[in-house]
């Protein structure tokens, strides 16, 4: 016997035309992830990075990136899935208990504070499980659609911070294409509630990434990473451009660094040069460079001084230090 809870769905609007079931994500689903990715580096192409990478900046470099994709949205997606499956039963004891010609089955999804579920991710995933079939018959035949919602992630739209409504129709909207604009007045009024509007399209669903918490004290590198994020002002510019800029604060550094170097950098200079390479190295991640992309190199490393405009005597020594380096086995 299902309570009469269960036997009819969370909310009723729109005249009753519009029933909608509405799913919290609590559990982040983090230690699954953590078990996917040691068995990852096992792997023989499993790249070293600087720092965390977005998961398709890490996908892009594996050999077999969909295979991947597909265990990891099936660990990621197990709390989604769930989900799904009980309102796809309450939606369908919902309209067996409420009886009407005409009726839109909307399934909500909130992630409350999460940033592993990101909104391309879930998207994959609700996509996948909305076109399950089984036989003839679709798995989740009783949801017309599914929209994510997160306040977690954001992305910059002519300069205001915006949050993603993903919205995926099912086999029911497109049997009947007039309930997706029923799905749409449902998102549209979230947005007014909100005292917002709502915007088509403006960024893909990869494009949106994860809002940081703010502590009350930050160290000024994490300052400085969370002012990047803030402000990614190198996304535009290209990958050997990133590399040159990498080069650039690598041979700043070892000038401040290095005991016998022939000229050494000012303090300010020197935080100048951190708080850029901090700035570059979000990129580096941002983008999944991997480290072997960016292992030293002599040749660059002088070409990177002579955009520096150095003097010959730095140059001399960059090569001197190499040589040493060289005789001795050892890595810059």
């Amino acid at each position: 016997m299902q309570s009469p809870q269960q036997r009819r769905a969370d909310y009723s609007c729109l005249k009753d035309i519009l029933v909608v079931e509405l799913k919290t994500l609590e559990g982040d689903g983090t230690e699954r992830v953590e078990n996917f990715n040691d068995e990852l580096r096992s792997r023989a192409d499993y790249p070293a990075f600087y720092g965390e990478v977005p998961v398709e900046s890490l996908l892009k470099n594996l050999s077999d990136p969909e295979t991947v994709r597909h265990k990891l949205t099936d660990r990621v997606g197990r709390a989604i899935v769930s989900h799904l499956r009980k309102a796809n039963k309450q939606l369908a004891a919902h309209a067996q208990q409420f009886p009407r010609k005409n009726l839109v089955r909307l399934a909500v999804i909130v992630n409350e504070d999460h940033p592993l579920y990101e909104p391309n991710v879930v998207m994959f995933i609700v996509q996948r499980a909305l076109a399950k079939q089984s036989g003839s018959k679709f798995v989740y035949e009783n949801i017309d659609a599914v929209v994510f919602m997160t306040e977690r992630h954001a992305t910059n739209y002519q300069g205001n911070i915006t949050l993603p409504i993903v919205t995926v129709y099912g086999h029911g909207i497109e049997v009947d294409p007039w309930k997706g604009m029923f799905v749409r007045r449902f998102t549209e009024g979230w947005a007014a509630w909100n005292g917002k509007s709502v915007h088509d399209n403006v960024a893909g669903a990869d494009q949106f990434e994860p809002i940081d918490h703010i502590p009350e004290q930050m160290k000024l590198n994490e300052f400085w990473r969370l002012e990047y994020r803030r402000n990614p002002y190198l996304n535009a510019r290209t990958d050997d451009q990133i590399r040159s800029q990498f080069d650039e604060s690598i041979v700043t550094s070892m000038l401040s660094m290095v005991k016998d170097s022939p000229i050494r950098p000012t303090q300010a200079q020197v935080t100048d040069n951190m708080r850029l390479f901090t700035h570059v190295l979000e990129e580096i991640n941002r983008r999944g460079i991997p480290m072997r992309n960016l292992a030293y190199s002599l040749e660059r490393a002088l070409v990177a001084a002579r955009r520096l405009r150095m003097p010959q005597q730095v140059l001399d020594w960059l090569m001197e230090t190499d040589r040493f380096r060289t005789s001795k086995g050892q890595n810059p």
